[in-house]
């Protein structure tokens, strides 16, 4: 098949009269056909090679047809790709893509308003239906005037349809029709309540939307695109499939379990954290393992590990004394009760018992024959039997007894406030 004659009755915005549509619609379907079969693919819906090798052949010729006129070429065929997959000839999972990159998800509908398939038609229909809608509430059961517009109670929407079904077409598309006409005016904040489409059995009808768009492409609904387009974010967010959506118009709010690793270093707390909590979480919950260090950045081979916070114990200016974790838990935005378990992996260096050997050289941080370990003396002091140390090494042990004492005196404090559990690991040594 091909195109001829030249296009006629073009609007001044571009849309495309139907024989126009009807006419370039033939010779797209003819042209995919030909790729469909050239493809051996010819019991099967065509798939994303198709309808790539189709959109990249069909826009030359439609672009030299529309040469002098304002339409767009790449609007008219997925304007007709849109039809198609309503109509059931195609897949729906096709994929328009975004500049830039990405995919465009709920792309049919916009689509066929982009070229030209959902024309507006007057709006004068849809005023008059909706204010018969409005009319009738005050005769329907469950409804209830209030300063802001109609709230709508349980079984309104079903007392409405049986004294509006002389005003829609007869079936199932006049209760699709009359949701419809409840979404847009609770989106125009006349009507609130529950408002969602319901199937007979009382769970939440998420078919009806592509039910109209099917119905209008086929131009048996009065619908303009301006609904549509109104329509479309709302309907997204209204009629997810999740259950947990049903009879309420925003989605619940995510729970996140959580457990803290204090001084992470390489994270080897996150894989057992995730393998022995993500099992048992439960749908909608999400699990997250917090690591705090002081330094930025790990290496190891050509990985790169960072903690998730690259904060010092001791700054008391981001983490006072006595409320570490509510000060982590602030930072992050989690909730406290949501805290399974924190795990703290303090500097070891000063308190392994391998340092007892190191006293007599000089170079050592502990004196292992006094009660506490306390840190050794430098050579600028008295010498003491058990030997001496240098400045810097007495220093780093004064610097880790002080953030052991700060970082436990708070786990143990905030760990009966909020009820998390806590663990400390470290070798064989002074902490013992």
């Amino acid at each position: 098949m091909k195109l001829s004659g030249s296009p006629s009755g073009v609007s001044q915005c571009g849309t495309l009269p139907k024989s126009e549509q009807r006419m370039v619609g033939s010779w797209l379907s003819s042209r995919l056909d030909f790729y469909h079969l050239k493809l051996g693919k010819k019991h099967c819906s065509p798939g994303q090679s198709a309808i790539a090798t189709l959109i990249k052949s069909g826009l030359s010729p439609l672009k030299r047809r529309y040469r002098n006129i304002k339409v767009s070429a790449h609007a008219v065929v997925w304007g007709w790709l849109g039809r198609e997959s309503l109509m059931g000839r195609l897949d729906i999972s096709v994929d328009r893509p975004r500049q830039g990159g990405t995919t465009q998800n709920a792309w049919v509908w916009s689509a066929m308003i982009d070229g030209g398939w959902l024309t507006a038609t007057p709006i004068i229909s849809e005023l008059q239906r909706q204010e018969k809608i409005l009319s009738c509430l005050t005769r329907c059961a469950g409804a209830t005037c209030t300063a802001s517009g109609w709230y709508l109670g349980s079984h309104c929407v079903q007392s409405l349809y049986q004294m509006l079904r002389r005003n829609y077409p007869p079936g199932m598309t006049g209760v699709d029709l009359l949701a419809l006409d409840i979404s847009l005016l609770t989106i125009g904040g006349k009507l609130s309540g529950d408002c969602l489409r319901y199937r007979a059995g009382g769970s939440l009808d998420t078919e009806w939307w592509p039910r109209i768009l099917r119905a209008i492409a086929a131009d048996d609904l009065p619908v303009s695109c301006e609904s549509i387009s109104i329509l479309e974010p709302f309907v997204l967010q209204w009629y997810s499939p999740s259950p947990s959506s049903v009879r309420t118009t925003t989605p619940p709010a995510e729970r996140t379990l959580w457990v803290l690793d204090l001084c992470c270093g390489f994270r080897s707390l996150d894989d057992p954290v995730m393998s022995v909590l993500k099992p048992v979480a439960g749908a909608g919950t999400r699990v997250v393992c917090i690591g705090i260090d002081i330094c930025p950045r790990q290496v190891r081979g050509s990985e790169v590990i960072e903690p998730d916070w690259c904060v010092d114990l001791l700054d008391d200016d981001s983490l006072p004394p006595g409320s570490i974790i509510e000060s982590i838990s602030a930072h992050f935005n989690l909730a406290l009760p949501d805290l399974v378990h924190v795990h703290a992996s303090p500097p070891c260096i000063t308190n392994s018992r391998a340092d007892a050997s190191n006293s007599n050289r000089g170079c050592g941080y502990r004196n292992w024959h006094t009660q506490h370990c306390l840190p050794l003396l430098s050579s600028t002091h008295d010498p003491i039997p058990h030997g001496h140390t240098t400045v810097g090494h007495r220093e780093l042990a004064v610097l880790h007894d002080r953030l052991e004492k700060k970082l436990f005196s708070s786990l143990i404090a905030e760990s009966s406030d909020h009820g998390f559990t806590f663990t400390v690991e470290n070798p064989v040594g002074e902490l013992r």
